[in-house]
C-alpha cells in the first residue's frame, strides 16, 4: 500500500491552492489522509517550483533545515527544466552568494547541496568549481543528507532569512515556489512558536504548505500559536459517502459490504484502505463490527495477513523510526533481496506505508496498535529485549553512532529492562529530568584532549546543564543522586572540585543520548566546543598547528598558558617566540574559547582578520575577544607606587579578632574594585581586579582560618559560613555553599586559602591586594618579549607622563574607598639620566645611571633631560635641591629623590616591575642586531599606550 488513492478532496486540494496567504495549516487526525493529501498538491498556477513533501523531525534546528533543504529541490527543479543550463546555473550560484551573505555559510551550503550534486551532472565539474570558488567555499560538492544538515543548522532565527531567500530565488526565475511539510506535530516545543512566525516571514510568491496532526499537546500548541497570528487552518474532515462509494466501486468492492466499510472506517481514507484491502483478499468484514471501528479494522487487517508475517513486523515494530538498512539486515538475518521482498510483502498487506518523502516504514498509527494492542506485555518485553541485544551489538566498539541509534536505544531499554547486575542503562532510565540535564551537561563541557580531561569542573558542568536544559538545578541533590547510583565519580585537587562521568559503556551511552533527546527535545552534542570549532572557526582560520579549545570564555593568563603548552618540546630557544592567536566566540549562544599556535607570524595575523569579518558570514557567531600572542609585558607598577606616592603605612595585624578577619576581607574586595575602576580589561582579568566578595570559616580559630574568593556581580558583605562545618577537600563543597544560600547566580569560588599558625597575622588589606597584583603580574609576563626602551627624551617624557596620569588615577581610585593621603602626589617628576663610564657597571645592555626628583610644588609636570653625567651634589645632603640642568626648576627643595641604574629606577616610571624593562641604545652594534627580538617602548600603539584585549571591555 504505496499511497491512498485519492477521493472526495477536490474542494479541500482547490481550497488549499486558492488561498490568498503564503502560509496554510492543514490539519487533520492520523488516518485522515494528510499525507497523500500533500503529496497530491502538484497542480498550481503559475507553472510553481515545487518541493518534494518533507517530513519534520523532533530535534531543535529541524524546521530551518527543512526549509533549506526544500528551497534546494526547487532549485535542482529549476536546473533540470532550464533549456540553457549554464544561464540557470549563473541565478543559482547567485541565489548561493545571496544565501551566504544574509543566513551564513552553513545554510547557504544547506541550500545548495542538492542543486550542485544535480549541476554537476549537467554542467561537468570543471564549471561546478568554479562556482564554488566564487560562493568562498560555502557550496561543497555532494548533497547534504537532512540529519547532516540538522547538525549544523540549530538557531531558530534563520527561517525568516531562509524564506527570503525563497523570495528572491522565485523573482530571478519568475516563478512561483511552493513548499511542502508533513509532520509538524514532531517539531520541538522551541519550534512552535516560529513555525507560526512564517505566516508574517512568507513573501512574494513562496507558499507554504504544513501538516499537523490535532488533539495531542504539541499539534494543539502548534494549532493555536497558528490561530494567534491570524491565519485559519484549513482541515480535512472524514470523507462523504459519495466520496467513498466513487472509491469503493473503483476498487471493485461489492456493494453488499459498503455500509460495512463505511460504518468502520468513519470516513478515515487510512481505514477504508485497510476494509478494501481485507475485501480484496475474502475476509468477513461482518465479524469486526465491534465498538471501535478502527481499532477492530487494524485487528482484522493483521490477523489476515500470514502469521510469519507477523512475526517479523512484531520485531519491526519497536522501532517508530526507520534503522540503517544494514543494523535491518544484520538484525532480521535477511540479505539485500529478502529485505526488498519484505518491503513489498508489508507494503501490500498495509503495515508499512510510503511516507510523503518516500520513506518506507510504518504509519505511526498501525505501529503503535501492533506494539500496545497486539502484543502482550510479556511478548512485547521479550521484543524489546531482543531488538536491544541487537542494537548493543551493533554500537559495541563504533566511534560515533547513527542518528537513529540513541533514542531507539532508550526506548528499548525502557520496555526491555536490562538487569541492573548487568548495565546502569537501568540507573540512568530512573534519574529525574535533572540529572540527566546534568549528565548532558557533563557530556558537552568535557574535552578528551583537555588538561583536565576526563574531568571537568563541578560548577562549569552545573552552569552549562542549566543554561542547555533551560531549567535551574539543585546541583547538590543531582549530584548526590548520581552518586548514589554510581554515574559519577568527584574529586578535589589544588582547590578544584572537578567530577567525570562512569557511563563507558557505547550501549550506556547510546541510552542516556536518547534519554536527553526524548526528554528536552534536542540531540546532545559531545565535545560541544571541539564541534563549534570545526564548524565555524576551524574553516575560516586556515592552517595552523594545534590548539586548545574549552566552552566559555577563557582568561588572558589561560591563553599565554596553553599556548606554551602547544610549543614544540624539542624546539630550542625562547618561549616568547611562540607565535599563537587565542580567542572568545558566542557560537549559537554559547561562548567558546580557543588558543591556536601558527608557523608563522603572517599566517595568525590572516587567521586574526578572518576571525573578525567572521559576523559576516554568519550572525550565528559572535566575535567576543581575538588576542594576538604572545601579549606584550604587563604593566602593574602602578598600584603599588600608588601606595607609596600615597605615603601609606601597611601594618599587619597580629592575633586578629573575628570581626577584625571579616573588616580585613570587605577592605580587600572594596581596594580591589576601586582598582579595578581604572584599570583596563586585561588588566583586570590578569591581575584579578574584578568584582568579588568573600566566605569565611573560622572554626578553627585562632590556630588557622580559611576564606573563600567568590567571583560575583553583587559585592556584598563578608560573610560567615563557620557553622556549616565545611571539608575543604569536599568535592561539592561549593554545591553546599550555594544550597545553603552563600552562592547565588553565576557566583562561583575562584581562591581558597588556609592561614596557619599558633597566631596568625594578617597583612593590611591594601598590602594584601598589591601583593596579589604583584604575584599575578610576575607570573603572567614570566616567559613573555622582554621590554626595552631606548635613552630618548621625547619618548620617555611622553611615555612616563601617561603612565603618570595612570597613577594618579589609581591614587583616586583608592581615595575613593577611603584611603587617606599622607603625603601630597602632585609634585613635579624630574628624571635625569646619563650613560655611566664605569666599565664595572657595564653589562649587555650597556650601563645608564639616573636621577629622579620630586620637587616641592604641586605642578604635576614631567620633564625628562639626557645629561653627562650626575647632577647631585651629595654633600648637601640631607638638604637636596633641584640642580640647575632642570632651569625652569632649579632650587626648589626636593622632597624625594632616587638616583641608581636606570633600567631599574625608570622602568616603574613607566609602569614596568623593575625586572620587566630595560634602558639600551640602539644604535649601537648590539642594540641594532637585538632590537627585533625585544618589545621597545613607544614604537608601536600597542606598546604606547594601554590598550583593550576585547572588542566588549567588561568587568570580569
Amino acid at each position: 500500500m504505496s499511497a491512498f488513492p485519492l477521493y472526495g478532496r477536490d474542494a479541500d486540494r482547490d481550497a488549499v491552492v486558492a488561498a490568498v496567504e503564503g502560509f496554510t495549516l492543514v490539519v487533520g487526525d492520523s488516518g485522515i489522509g494528510k499525507s497523500s493529501f500533500l503529496s497530491s498538491l502538484t497542480t498550481w498556477p503559475g507553472d510553481p517550483l515545487l518541493s518534494s513533501p518533507i517530513v519534520l523531525k523532533s530535534l531543535e534546528g529541524s524546521l530551518q533545515t527543512a526549509l533549506a533543504d526544500a528551497i534546494g529541490d526547487c532549485m535542482s527543479q529549476y536546473l533540470n527544466d532550464a533549456p540553457d543550463a549554464h544561464s540557470a546555473w549563473a541565478v543559482v550560484k547567485s541565489i548561493g552568494a545571496r544565501a551566504k551573505t544574509i543566513t551564513g555559510r552553513e545554510i547557504g551550503r544547506a541550500v545548495l547541496s542538492r542543486a550542485l550534486t544535480f549541476a554537476e551532472s549537467k554542467l561537468g565539474e570543471d564549471v561546478i568549481d568554479i562556482g564554488k570558488k566564487v560562493l568562498g567555499d560555502v557550496a561543497k560538492g555532494g548533497v547534504l543528507g537532512f540529519d547532516d544538515q540538522l547538525a549544523t543548522i540549530r538557531v531558530p532565527d534563520r527561517a525568516q532569512e531562509l524564506c527570503e531567500v525563497a523570495a528572491e530565488f522565485s523573482r530571478a526565475v519568475g516563478r512561483p515556489i511552493v513548499l511542502r511539510f508533513d509532520n509538524a506535530d514532531r517539531l520541538v516545543p522551541s519550534d512552535h512558536g516560529l513555525l507560526a512566525e512564517l505566516i508574517d516571514a512568507v513573501v512574494g510568491q513562496v507558499r507554504i504548505v504544513v501538516c499537523v496532526t490535532p488533539h495531542h499537546s504539541s499539534g494543539d500548541q502548534i494549532i493555536r500559536a497558528v490561530s494567534m497570528r491570524g491565519s485559519e487552518p484549513h482541515e480535512l474532515l472524514p470523507l462523504a459517502r459519495p466520496a467513498i462509494e466513487t472509491w469503493l466501486v473503483s476498487a471493485h468492492v461489492p456493494r453488499t459490504r459498503w455500509d460495512t466499510i463505511i460504518r468502520l472506517s468513519s470516513g478515515y481514507p487510512f481505514f477504508v484502505a485497510d476494509a478494501v484491502r481485507l475485501s480484496g483478499v475474502n475476509a468477513s468484514l461482518d465479524a469486526i463490527a465491534a465498538p471501535n471501528g478502527f481499532e477492530a479494522l487494524m485487528r482484522a487487517s493483521w490477523t489476515s495477513i500470514p502469521e510469519s508475517i507477523q512475526a517479523t513486523a512484531a520485531r519491526l515494530a519497536p522501532f517508530v523510526d526507520p534503522p540503517s538498512d544494514d543494523f535491518l539486515l544484520l538484525y532480521l538475518g535477511f540479505d539485500d533481496l529478502q529485505w526488498g521482498i519484505l518491503t513489498d510483502t508489508l507494503l501490500e498487506a498495509g503495515l508499512f506505508v510510503r511516507r510523503s518523502d518516500g520513506t518506507v516504514w510504518f504509519h505511526d498509527r498501525r505501529r503503535v496498535f501492533i506494539w500496545e494492542k497486539v502484543l502482550a506485555h510479556n511478548a512485547r518485553k521479550h521484543v524489546a529485549q531482543a531488538a536491544y541485544a541487537a542494537v548493543a551489538s551493533w554500537v559495541d566498539g563504533v566511534t560515533s553512532f547513527e542518528l537513529w541509534v540513541p533514542s531507539a536505544t532508550a526506548i528499548l531499554a525502557r520496555v526491555a529492562e536490562p538487569k541492573p547486575l548487568d548495565s546502569s542503562i537501568g540507573a540512568l532510565l530512573t534519574l529525574s529530568d535533572g540529572a540527566i540535564a546534568l549528565l548532558w551537561g557533563l557530556i558537552e563541557v568535557i574535552e578528551p584532549g583537555s588538561i583536565g580531561a576526563p574531568y571537568a569542573e563541578i560548577g562549569e558542568v552545573v552552569r552549562h546543564a542549566e543554561a542547555r536544559s533551560g531549567r535551574p538545578l539543585d546541583g547538590l541533590a543531582t549530584m548526590n543522586e548520581l552518586e548514589a547510583k554510581n554515574l559519577i565519580e568527584t574529586r578535589e585537587a589544588d582547590d578544584v572540585r572537578l567530577v567525570r562521568s562512569k557511563v563507558r559503556d557505547n550501549t550506556e551511552y547510546a541510552a542516556l543520548l536518547g534519554e536527553i533527546q526524548l526528554r528536552f527535545f534536542v540531540a546532545p552534542r559531545p565535545r560541544l566546543a571541539s564541534a563549534a570549532f570545526d564548524a565555524f572557526v576551524r574553516p575560516v582560520v586556515g592552517a595552523f598547528d594545534a590548539a586548545v579549545i574549552a566552552l566559555g570564555r577563557s582568561r588572558l593568563v589561560d591563553h599565554e598558558d596553553q599556548a606554551n603548552m602547544l610549543r614544540d618540546p624539542n624546539h630550542i630557544g625562547r618561549a616568547d617566540n611562540q607565535t599563537a592567536l587565542g580567542a572568545t566566540l558566542t557560537i549559537d549562544e554559547q561562548q567558546v574559547s580557543f588558543t591556536a599556535k601558527f608557523a608563522t607570524r603572517e599566517a595568525r595575523d590572516e587567521a586574526r582578520r578572518a576571525l573578525l569579518s567572521i559576523a559576516g558570514l554568519t550572525s550565528r557567531v559572535q566575535v567576543d575577544r581575538v588576542v594576538p600572542l604572545p601579549q606584550p609585558r604587563l604593566r602593574y607598577a602602578r598600584y603599588r607606587l600608588a601606595a607609596e606616592t600615597l605615603g601609606l603605612e601597611l601594618a599587619k595585624t597580629e592575633a586578629p579578632k573575628h570581626e577584625e578577619i571579616v573588616a580585613f576581607l570587605d577592605l580587600r574586595a572594596r581596594y580591589a574594585e576601586a582598582l579595578g575602576t581604572v584599570s583596563t580589561s586585561q588588566e583586570r582579568e590578569v591581575l584579578d581586579l574584578g568584582l568579588r566578595r568573600y566566605l569565611v570559616d573560622m572554626k578553627r580559630m585562632p590556630d588557622s582560618w580559611t576564606y573563600f574568593e567568590v567571583r560575583t556581580r553583587d559585592v556584598r558583605a563578608t560573610q560567615d559560613v563557620t557553622e556549616l562545618a565545611l571539608n575543604l577537600r569536599d568535592p561539592l563543597l561549593e554545591l553546599k555553599l550555594r544550597a545553603e544560600g552563600f552562592l547565588t547566580g553565576g557566583e562561583r569560588i575562584v581562591k581558597t586559602t588556609t592561614r596557619f599558625g599558633s597566631k596568625p597575622s594578617i597583612p593590611h588589606p591594601l598590602a594584601a591586594v598589591l601583593d596579589d597584583i604583584d604575584q599575578a603580574g610576575k607570573k603572567y609576563n614570566a616567559g613573555l618579549r622582554s621590554v626595552l626602551f631606548a635613552p630618548d627624551l621625547e619618548v620617555l617624557e611622553r611615555e612616563i607622563h601617561r603612565e603618570r596620569e595612570r597613577l594618579r588615577e589609581a591614587m583616586r581610585a583608592l581615595e575613593s574607598v577611603g584611603v587617606e593621603e599622607k603625603k601630597p602626589h602632585h609634585r613635579s617628576l624630574l628624571v635625569g639620566f646619563w650613560e655611566d663610564a664605569d666599565p664595572w657597571r657595564g653589562g649587555d645592555f650597556g650601563s645608564w645611571g639616573t636621577c629622579v626628583l620630586e620637587p616641592d610644588d604641586d605642578a604635576g609636570a614631567v620633564v625628562v633631560r639626557r645629561l653627562s653625567r650626575s647632577p647631585l651634589d651629595v654633600s648637601t645632603w640631607p638638604e637636596v635641591t633641584v640642580p640647575d640642568v632642570f632651569a625652569d626648576y632649579a632650587g626648589l627643595e626636593v622632597v624625594r629623590w632616587q638616583d641608581g641604574d636606570a633600567s631599574y629606577v625608570i622602568a616603574p616610571l613607566l609602569g614596568y616591575s623593575d625586572h620587566d624593562a630595560r634602558m639600551m641604545d640602539f644604535d649601537t652594534p648590539l642594540g641594532q642586531m637585538i632590537r627585533n627580538t625585544y618589545d621597545v617602548v613607544g614604537e608601536s600603539a600597542e606598546f604606547a599606550s594601554p590598550t583593550e584585549s576585547s572588542l566588549h571591555g567588561q568587568n570580569d
